[in-house]
């Protein structure tokens, strides 16, 4: 279970080493369990696209945390929670309206700024190849790390060109942790100095001979925090490089891993629940350090460019946040923009007018003249005003970026927030479409219709668009037309408030498609069977079908007639085109003895019968001798396993080397109607609501139904199934 603390550790690390803090964050709210797949927001598609193309090896996965993007980024930068080197980067990055508080720098890392906490959390802004590896899952594909990779991440620092590169391989393929992770987290924690670091060289005035390479336990709270690292590691008994580092690997798989903290980004955003066991979330987290991710990323990307192992197969687990921005989060500035999309009107409170002026600029700069995009005169009555949308919302800027439609012209721009004022009204919640997905033909038109609540949301209006014009179009009432083959997404977007609905649609191209039912058709010799044909895209129907070794098979009364063991093809063609498609014919011709059936057991027409209810798999088994394989299937098509139960609408498949089925029989238990290989009240039932037309009961269930064996179903059927169930009389098999 994780912990829920409300307090901050921070770790000393050398000073080769950059220094990262351990935090812990009070809980958000409670929340669902994480989901993984390939369904990346429009914002992230051209990035993921991007890398895809360049490392194809790569498994780049979507995992939405279902948790909102604000309140995360509200809960993160809060507290003394996320931390920045005060040195390395400039009073954007740092929460100065806490400079007067003690706790706002510790040991040189300050609070972080709200806009640097989104700046780092939002995955946008680190899809390239030095910024992906804080995504990568450690505990999967642990075999593409090599030990020439651990090595080219220590390069340049003691323990490069060592006995370590193996040790490291050697733990993290027996804990099932990347070596390439390991060895980051201990470049980044020490520095790799094994000779001048206090907690790796082994040199330890009061407990010599003992090691702790990710500094576990090494608080700032004590007073000697190196000390109190090999404090933890002399109780842990870390007294070889090896044991360390399999314990340090143990702390994290129950600390972290176990969580699904299973990335570096994961481990200082607890953002995962990937298993639905997390008790808390934003609360386990390794470190304050928000750099500290990107950090890590740069070591082990620089790692794998000297070993050449960068296009190895690599897992990614993208975060993906509800309500998140449509743009990535900028680079933290002097003041920062927010989605908003909420209804607002001008005013200017500081005058009496019967109407006011107000500019509407392209840029957020009042000093240039030239930047006025239009001049928007408004009446001081609040009910005559323009409605306008508050697309970004200026927070320490000075400005709102408002866009509206008057005149027939549509205006965006930046105007002061000093006179942007919001309306009261009830806002938009949610949208939803009718479809999430669809496929359409080439030149067909879709409907789709979007519901937006709640129902008394004073602006309901959807704007509608298309991520590919040149797949599939779509107008301003939802009328999706497709244009060409391939996949595209339409958007449903709400001009309150920006709610976002999705649907897949999938364009087909309307050219003829003609195809057989299988791909080839097995058949002994001087037998028969059917085949299917299928016509596509096209109000033709008329096929014609040719064997291409008239010898081996030919066509009669319209099924395939095997002639003599061979191969050949059935090619079929649409009439009056050059649309065909083919199939492989294969048949075989049986020898004596190829295939023998006891003779306790019937056969007929391909139907084994005489058998008792109950009968196991290997007891038929037992009965048919055949040099080919021998295969049971029940009626759902799953495999029997030798003690399972045979049932009516069992097959047994004769199979050659190939896996080919050269033969195939259908068990036939008469009085199991339901194919369970039992008989009971299930069975009459079904043949009672067979005779009375309640229920379809057809094949090789209608056989089992004719107990009487008169090639009727009828009440004496029902009959004689009950008083076999009642053991007033036996069915004879």
């Amino acid at each position: 279970m994780r912990r829920n603390l409300k307090c901050v550790t921070k770790i000393i690390y050398s000073l080769l080493a950059l220094i990262a803090l351990k935090g812990i964050v009070c809980p958000l709210h409670a929340y669902q369990t994480s989901t993984i797949n390939d369904d990346f927001p429009q914002s992230y598609n051209s990035y993921i696209i991007d890398l895809k193309a360049k490392h194809p090896n790569w498994d780049i996965k979507a995992f939405h945390t279902h948790l909102d993007w604000n309140s995360v980024i509200n809960s993160e930068s809060s507290g003394t929670y996320s931390r920045i080197s005060n040195s390395a980067y400039s009073d954007a990055w740092k929460r100065l309206d806490a400079q007067g508080s003690s706790s706002y720098n510790a040991s040189g890392y300050v609070l972080a700024s709200r806009s640097a906490v989104a700046y780092v959390m939002d995955p946008r802004n680190f899809l390239n190849d030095s910024g992906i590896f804080q995504f990568r899952v450690i505990d999967k594909d642990i075999e593409s790390d090599t030990e020439e990779s651990v090595n080219g991440i220590a390069h340049g620092t003691p323990m490069a060109n060592t006995s370590y590169k193996s040790i490291i391989k050697e733990v993290g393929y027996s804990k099932n942790i990347s070596p390439n992770f390991i060895i980051t987290r201990i470049r980044q924690e020490t520095g790799c100095d094994i000779v001048n670091n206090g907690s790796i060289n082994g040199k330890n005035s009061k407990y010599p001979g003992y090691y702790n390479f990710f500094n576990i336990g090494a608080f700032d709270s004590s007073s000697n925090t190196v000390q109190s690292g090999i404090n933890l590691a002399y109780s842990k008994g870390w007294n070889t490089p090896q044991k360390a580092i399999e314990g340090g690997m143990d702390y994290f798989k129950e600390k972290y891993l176990k969580y699904g903290q299973n990335t570096v980004y994961f481990q200082k955003f607890d953002v995962a629940n990937p298993y639905g066991n997390a008790t808390v979330m934003l609360s386990w987290q390794y470190m304050t350090n928000i750099a500290a991710p990107k950090s890590e990323s740069l070591i082990m990307y620089n790692g794998l460019v000297r070993a050449g192992t960068l296009n190895n197969k690599y897992t990614f687990y993208i975060p993906v946040y509800d309500n998140m921005p449509s743009v990535a989060s900028p680079m933290p500035s002097v003041g920062y923009y927010e989605d908003d999309n909420t209804k607002v009107y001008l005013d200017d409170p500081n005058t009496n007018a019967s109407q006011d002026t107000f500019r509407i600029r392209s840029t957020a700069d009042s000093s240039n003249s030239s930047n006025i995009v239009y001049e928007l005169t408004q009446s001081a009555d609040v009910s005559k005003k323009l409605v306008l949308t508050r697309i970004k919302k200026g927070i320490d800027t000075g400005w709102d970026y408002v866009e509206f439609t008057t005149g027939g012209k549509k205006v965006a721009g930046y105007v002061w927030n000093s006179y942007v004022f919001e309306y009261s009204y009830t806002k938009v919640e949610s949208v939803s479409l009718s479809n999430v997905s669809k496929t359409i033909k080439v030149g067909d038109t879709y409907k789709l219709t979007a519901t937006v609540k709640p129902d008394n949301a004073k602006f309901k209006d959807v704007i509608w668009s298309s991520a590919n014009t040149s797949i599939a179009t779509v107008d301003e009432n939802g009328n999706v037309k497709g244009i060409a083959p391939g996949s595209v997404i339409i958007y449903a977007k709400t001009s309150d408030q920006g709610k976002i609905a999705e649907c897949v649609v999938t364009v087909t191209d309307k050219s003829p498609v003609i195809s057989l039912d299988k791909e080839s058709y097995n058949l002994l010799k001087d037998k028969s069977t059917t085949f299917n044909v299928t016509i596509e895209n096209t109000d033709l129907s008329e096929y014609e079908t040719n064997i291409e070794d008239e010898t081996v098979a030919k066509i009669e009364d319209g099924k395939i007639k095997a002639l003599k063991e061979g191969t050949t093809k059935i090619i079929v063609n649409i009439k009056g085109t050059g649309v065909k498609c083919e199939a492989t014919i294969k048949v075989t011709e049986l020898k004596e003895n190829d295939i023998v059936i006891g003779d306790s057991l019937k056969v007929d027409s391909g139907v084994i019968s005489k058998i008792n209810p109950e009968t196991k798999a290997q007891d038929l088994i037992s009965k048919v001798t055949s040099t080919y394989n021998i295969e049971l299937r029940n009626m759902s098509g799953k495999v029997l396993e030798s003690n399972e139960i045979i049932g009516t609408g069992t097959t047994v498949n004769i199979k050659d080397g190939d896996g080919n089925i050269v033969a195939t029989y259908t068990v036939v238990i008469y009085g199991d109607v339901t194919g369970d290989g039992k008989i009971s009240p299930a069975d009459y039932v079904r043949v009672k609501n067979k005779i009375i037309g309640n229920e379809k009961v057809e094949g090789c269930f209608e056989t089992a139904s004719d107990v009487t064996g008169d090639s009727n179903i009828s009440p004496a059927d029902y009959v004689k199934i009950k008083n076999h169930i009642l053991k007033v009389e036996n069915i004879i098999q």
